[in-house]
């Protein structure tokens, strides 16, 4: 019968049960659990059903197997989710089931029990990070056991399994050291930014349960930069100058000190070597220009040196600040600013009249607050010495001079005016006075009251003639002076000006006699100007009674020109004619007021002297340009000539020639030719045109327009351009001058590229002339054009975009960027982006897109979004032109539950967020990464797979195996192409293709040494492109003097692979300018770059003439290996050629001021001028200094001017003058009649202008010479086109051919003059004077030397000949030439009617007598 009840063995059952966790896939039977259900009744009512009706705290969790029996059972739990059996979860880790045994037969018999589930601790979790990824940072100054940071995990188990323990794997792990139990990390080695400025580490946690876990996280620990490096001036010095009165330095200086740690940010300062209070000196903070603010005086340098030395302290901006000095000398250079100062002023001394040369009287002295030459000091006696004295120029000792001539009688005190001139330039001058008071001594010489006697005389004078009165006077009371005539003294010449050397037939040194007595002078001979025209001699005039000295002479020079009987009316020297009256010249315009132009020489006949009263003819000089010298005759120009402003080029000037009895006219026509005085001149300063960057050639972008006051080819205007992009335009001349600028051929202009080109329009005349020797004169404008901006560019997407996300993200973050770049600017390269959905429409209300940034998110939750997972849009990126432009890219948005028991299949490896670390260069088929993923259902496996990507790069480079998935390479990667690789692996259920799951695996590249170094695109260094990069080295700097440092680079990110090696190449790919001996003179350091002097000093001016300015050097860069590592591919060939391993380096040599003026001509030079000057320029000195234009300037001074006269060289001061700049030497008299047929010889010194103790000196010989001794050669006019360069051309070749011992020298060009006074205008003669074997050859003798046939070859090249006198005798109207005949005439006449008076007066007497008789015979009759 029923009557028991099922029964359980026990009324509880407790079992320990590890966590299972999600690596349990299905339903599994509770370990450990037996329960026994047993009911004694027979079988027909031992049936029971076993229920579960609770379980805590998951109700439907468990199931019963069996779940009914009979008699007896045993019974099992089976879990349906065994990963609900979680430790972790601190409420699941007792859990009770109750199990209820109900009868079949009767539902009241139960029986109960209950199982309580203790869940034991299972290693079932990894350790856990609370970040993806940790950063920490280390300054490289930290020293060893410093700490760094600390990472610390977490595991959800317990006990040893949730025990952590940390350790570092990667490249440069054992740099740091980690605590394994509290992962506090410290330094273990000494950093160096330099050498690894980041280490990319992983930082490992792994659990100490059976089976550890461990999981890995990105530790990037960034080395901080330690100021170990200061800044390093280069050059390591600077030298520059100023003058006293200026603001601005001679060599402009900017100090420039690099850091190769804080790039360009250093701060500059003068810290001590400053100017008194205020300070002149100042330097940039950041440009290191140094700049001056105020004038220094030279006495503000410390010590009077001349120089302040400036201490520069150059500070770079990183912690702790390098500081680092350098020096910049500055010289003052002197300017001549002060006067010398005499103390006294006045001094006082005394001698005796007879006092011999040499006696010193007193010393003055001044002294000069400049320096240098400037404050040099020469002592000159100005005036008031009388030659009596002489002064010490260094010392200002005043003594008795050589020329001294004192005589109490006429001075009994001289007030004599020193000066002080210093030597700068120009010159400054102090005065004193010195009072000499002369005491009475016996010593009288005679004296004539005139040194030189001129007289004439008529030859038809008889013997006995008076001709003059000589008288000398003596002061001596004793005195009694005996008249002579020193015989070995008389010349006579002839009516040329020639000496003439024959006594016979008429023997002139008998000619005159004087009386010892009277000194009357009286003719001995018969006179005849034919025989001699002139006679010259000394009278000696001696006192027989002197005492001391003994004997006592004096001389006077007498000169008495014999006359022919002539017309009383003056005439003018050729070519001017009584019949043709004028004189004909040409003259540039600007010649400076002042210059002389001729000098008119005219002859009174009745006096048969020159001519010493000129005036002009009132009226004739219409403009007032030209003054006549009334007593010289040299017409000088008066006021300025400009031909531009004259409306008649031809000048007119009258000139009267004033005799003693009579006067005659001379006209003077001066042709006005233009020179190239003016510079083109533009309408506008600035010109401004804009031209849309789309044009092409043959665009006119504008014209411009300059005018040339000028005339003929000067007023002819050629345009050009210059400034960087010049080159992309070009410009034409139109025919009514106007320059038009077109875009030249093949330039492509972008508005992207150069927005603006600032240039300059350069405006040249007479640019047609071949000789460098014309003037060509240039102006220039500004020339902005603006290419205006035009929407040519399109926004580009850097191809399509995949994103991942999960149902649970949060609304509004962003899951994904994209970029579009515009070439474009300003609102043409404004971009807008605008989402387009491809899918549903309905999608716009969950994403959007940021329209100014392209940041991609979500606008709503994305629940349930995984089922139509992916969903794809498309975004716009629109420019702001008109029209726009626009350009496209397509998103793909995946998108998961995120739920793990969705039946999509599970990842063990890769873990989230895994970063990989591969090296590059790795073969292709290299298995680098094997992941692994498990189906949920069972019997399924996994198909793996890439995500789909518009990534070719991923699916170039990897490949992965679909069963077991293994990730291979399929060619080498390169870092320095691509460092990072998103690899989004899809895991497939092989029996379900919609359960699919998917991980991320980044793979990064780590670098090797694969690269060759590279001049171009350094990140910390950018070079000239395009070459050479520019350099400067100053000339004389001494070896080791940094010049440049070269610094490559390569992609490579590990600095241990940036080691180069550096060296010259003379023979780089493509390139033949290098400079082909570098060693010479430059070093570069192998490993540091450094360019420095080496061996030979660098000499800018040693080649000259050919100039070493500079030096093109090439600098190769090439991989270096010195054993400390080794070369991680070998299969690198580093043996091509990469022109990127080239630097061009352009080193500019800066000029010192080291060479001293010198004369090209290093001989005597020898030159000539008339006696009466028609020309103030005598000749050009040419020196030269090597320097460059900064120091080159030449000073020429005029140190003494002799005359050789009898043996006695004397001192003629002022004869001549030396313009100080140009070094022209002018006449310095307005005639040299007294040093006819001698010569000067003048020495002139060039001296440096900023440095008085270089120089150099010439010395110059120039005869005067007669105007009848000038020759011409006559040339087509037509044929001269700039007579005054052909002719300077001509007689050069002329003296080139003739040897040292000749030279010709031009005294004026005129239009030819024929025998008869005629001016021809066609033909036009060159004159000259012939020098040879050191003397003046006469006119015949220069004609017939000119003629010979060593010159012919010269004289037909430059198609000139009829050589001649200059001025050929012409015949005049008046008959002068014959004279005599008319007298002769005269006198014949003059006898004729003496003889007919005479006939006359017998006659009648005869007649008278004949009357008488008459009378008395008719008487008687």
């Amino acid at each position: 019968m029923d009557d028991n009840q099922p029964e359980f063995e026990f009324p509880s059952y407790m079992v320990n049960v590890t966590e299972m966790g999600s690596q349990t896939s299905g339903p599994s039977t509770l370990p450990g659990l037996t329960m026994k259900v047993t009911d004694p009744d027979d079988a027909s009512f031992a049936g029971f059903n076993i229920t579960i009706t609770k379980a805590v705290p998951f109700e439907n969790n468990f199931l019963v197997s069996p779940d009914n029996g009979v008699g007896s059972a045993l019974i099992s739990l089976t879990i349906v989710n065994p990963s609900l059996l979680d430790y972790e979860v601190a409420d699941n880790r007792i859990q009770t089931v109750t199990v209820v045994a109900t009868d079949k037969n009767n539902a009241s018999r139960t029986s109960v029990t209950v199982v309580t589930i203790n869940i034991l601790d299972a290693n079932d979790n990894y350790p856990e990070f609370s970040q993806a990824g940790y950063f920490f940072s280390a300054r490289e100054d930290f020293a060893v056991g410093q700490p760094i940071g600390s990472v610390t995990g977490t595991d959800r188990d317990s006990g040893l399994n949730a025990a952590l323990r940390y350790r570092l794997s990667g490249t440069g792990a054992d740099v740091f050291n980690v605590n394994a139990d509290t992962g506090s990390i410290t330094l273990a080695k000494p950093l160096d930014f330099e050498v690894t400025p980041r280490y990319e580490l992983l930082y490992i946690a792994v659990d100490q349960g059976s089976s550890p876990r461990q999981t890995s996280v990105p530790l990037s620990i960034q080395i901080l930069n330690y100021n170990d490096f200061g800044p390093v001036f280069n050059p390591p010095t600077y030298t520059t100058s100023i003058r006293e009165t200026d603001l601005s330095l001679l060599i402009p200086v900017t100090v420039q000190a690099t850091d190769k740690e804080s790039l360009n940010n250093i701060t500059y300062r003068i810290v001590a070597g400053n100017t008194p209070p205020p300070a002149a000196f100042i330097l940039g903070l950041n440009t290191g220009v140094l700049s001056v603010t105020r004038t220094i005086n030279y006495n503000e340098t410390p010590n009077n040196k001349g120089f302040f030395v400036l201490i520069v302290e150059a500070t770079d901006a990183d912690q702790p600040p390098q500081r680092t000095n350098t020096t910049i000398t500055v010289s003052i250079i002197d300017e001549n600013n002060h006067d010398p100062i005499f103390a006294p002023t006045v001094y006082s001394g005394s001698i005796s009249e007879i006092a011999p040369r040499d006696t010193p009287i007193t010393t003055v002295s001044a002294t000069d607050a400049d320096f240098g030459s400037n404050g040099n000091i020469k002592y000159y006696i100005w005036s008031g010495g009388q030659d009596n004295f002489a002064i010490n120029a260094d010392n200002g000792a005043i003594t008795v001079s050589t020329r001294k001539n004192l005589d109490y009688d006429n001075i009994k005190l001289y007030n004599v005016t020193i000066h002080a001139r210093d030597e700068g330039g120009p010159p400054r001058t102090g005065t004193a006075s010195v009072l000499v008071t002369i005491t009475d001594a016996n010593n009288k010489l005679p004296v004539f009251p005139k040194q030189v006697y001129t007289t004439n005389i008529q030859e038809s004078v008889g013997i006995g003639a008076i001709v003059d009165t000589v008288t000398a006077t003596d002061p001596d009371s004793t005195s009694s002076l005996v008249y002579s005539i020193l015989r070995s003294s008389i010349v006579a010449r002839d009516s040329n000006g020639a000496v003439i050397n024959s006594v016979f037939p008429f023997d002139y040194r008998d000619a005159f006699t004087i009386n010892n007595v009277t000194g009357l002078i009286t003719t001995a001979l018969k006179l005849s100007r034919d025989a001699a025209a002139t006679i010259d001699f000394n009278v000696q005039a001696q006192d027989i009674n002197a005492q001391e000295p003994s004997p006592q002479t004096a001389t006077a020079d007498v000169l008495i020109t014999i006359l022919a009987d002539a017309s009383v009316d003056p005439y003018f020297a050729p070519p001017w004619t009584v019949v043709n009256p004028n004189y004909n010249f040409r003259i540039s315009e600007e010649t400076n007021v002042q210059t002389m132009l001729t000098t008119l020489i005219a002859t009174d006949p009745a006096i048969s002297e020159n001519v010493e009263n000129f005036d002009e003819v009132p009226g004739s000089d219409i403009g007032d340009y030209f003054s006549v010298d009334r007593t010289t005759g040299q017409i000088r120009i008066k006021k300025r000539l400009d031909y531009e402003s004259l409306n008649n080029k031809f000048l007119e000037l009258g000139v009267i020639a004033i005799g003693t009895q009579a006067q005659t006219t001379a006209s003077v026509t001066i042709q006005v030719t233009d020179i190239n005085d003016n510079a083109p001149q533009f309408l506008a300063s600035e010109y401004s045109f804009s031209v849309d960057e789309d044009r092409v050639y043959p665009t006119q972008v504008g014209n411009i327009y300059a005018s040339d006051l000028d005339s003929g080819s000067y007023a002819s205007v050629q345009y050009s351009l210059t400034g960087q992009g010049a080159g992309d335009f070009l410009m034409f001349t139109s025919s009514k001058q106007e320059g038009l600028v077109f875009i030249r051929q093949g330039t492509k202009l972008d508005h992207e590229t150069i927005p603006v080109y600032n240039l300059q329009v350069v405006a040249t005349d007479n640019y047609q002339a071949d000789s460098t020797a014309e003037v060509k004169q240039t102006n220039t404008a500004e020339l902005t054009i603006t290419v205006r901006d035009v929407n040519d560019n399109t926004p580009v997407f850097n191809g399509n975009y995949s994103f991942f996300t999960v149902e649970s993200y949060e609304v509004g973050r962003v899951i994904g960027m994209v970029t579009a770049t515009d070439g474009d600017r300003g609102l043409f390269g404004e971009i807008l982006y605008t989402l387009e959905a491809m899918d549903e429409l309905d999608d716009l209300q969950r994403f959007s897109v940021h329209p100014d940034n392209g940041a991609f998110s979500s606008k709503a939750s994305l629940e349930g979004l995984s089922r139509r997972s992916p969903i794809h849009f498309k975004i716009i990126a629109q420019d702001q032109g008109s029209p726009p432009r626009i350009g496209v890219t397509y998103v793909e948005v995946n998108i998961t539950s995120g739920q793990l028991d969705d039946g999509l299949p599970y990842w063990t490896r890769p873990a989230p967020d895994t970063i990989l670390q591969i090296q590059e260069g790795q073969d292709n088929g290299t298995v680098i990464y094997t992941c692994k993923a498990t189906a949920v259902t069972k019997g399924a496996s996994i198909d793996y797979s890439f995500v789909s990507s518009s990534d070719p790069d991923i699916a170039a480079l990897f490949s992965i195996n679909r069963q077991n998935c293994e990730i291979k390479l399929e060619k080498k990667p390169d870092r320095e192409f691509r460092e990072i690789y998103d690899l989004i692996i899809v895991a497939e259920d092989t029996l379900n293709s919609t359960l699919r799951s998917s991980r991320k695996l980044t793979i990064r590249l780590t670098d090797v040494d694969d690269e060759s170094p590279s001049f171009k695109n350094c990140p910390d260094r950018q070079y000239a492109d395009p070459p050479p990069e520019p350099a400067t080295v100053v000339e004389q700097s001494p070896p080791g003097t940094l010049v440049f440092t070269a610094k490559a680079c390569d992609k490579d990110s590990n600095p241990l692979f940036s080691d180069f090696r550096y060296k010259f190449d003379v023979n780089p790919p493509n390139f033949t300018h290098c400079y082909r001996n570098p060693s010479l003179y430059f070093h570069v350091d192998e490993l540091s770059g450094q360019v420095t002097t080496y061996n030979n000093t660098i000499d800018r001016e040693r080649n000259w003439p050919t100039i070493i300015d500079h030096f093109i050097l090439c600098i190769k860069a090439e991989p270096y290996y010195n054993g400390r590592r080794k070369r991680q591919i070998e299969n690198v060939n580093w043996n091509y050629v990469n022109t990127d391993q080239y630097l061009y380096l352009r080193v500019t040599v800066l000029d010192i001021n080291d060479q001293a003026p010198y004369f090209n001509n290093t001989d005597t030079i020898t030159t000539a001028v008339l006696k009466f000057p028609t020309q103030d320029d005598v000749i050009h000195l040419q020196a030269e200094d090597r320097d460059s234009d900064l120091y080159n300037k030449i000073r020429f001074t005029v140190t003494s001017t002799i005359f050789p006269s009898l043996g006695r060289m004397l001192p003629i001061d002022g004869a001549f003058s030396v313009n100080p700049e140009t070094g022209m030497i002018r006449v310095g008299m307005p005639a040299y009649i007294a040093f006819t047929d001698g010569h000067f010889l003048l020495n002139v010194k060039a001296e440096d202008q900023l440095d008085s103790t270089k120089m150099n000196f010439t010395q110059i010989k120039i005869f005067v010479a007669n105007e009848a001794s000038q020759v011409r050669l006559v040339g087509q006019t037509n044929d001269l086109s700039d007579p005054s360069a052909t002719a300077t051309d001509l007689l050069n070749k002329l003296s080139a051919r003739g040897g040292n011992s000749f030279h010709i020298q031009r005294t004026k060009i005129q239009y030819h003059t024929t025998l008869s006074g005629e001016t021809v205008h066609a033909q036009t003669d060159i004159c000259f004077v012939v020098i040879k074997n050191d003397r003046v050859l006469d006119s015949q003798q220069g004609t017939a030397e000119i003629s010979s046939s060593p010159y012919s070859n010269i004289l037909s090249q430059f198609k000139v000949g009829d050589a001649g006198p200059c001025d050929p005798p012409t015949r005049k109207s008046t008959y002068d030439a014959y004279w005599w005949i008319l007298v002769a005439f005269a006198i014949c006449m003059f006898i004729i009617v003496l003889v007919l008076i005479v006939l006359v007066v017998i006659f009648y007497r005869n007649y008278r007598q004949y009357m008488d008789t008459r009378k008395q015979y008719l008487i008687q009759d």
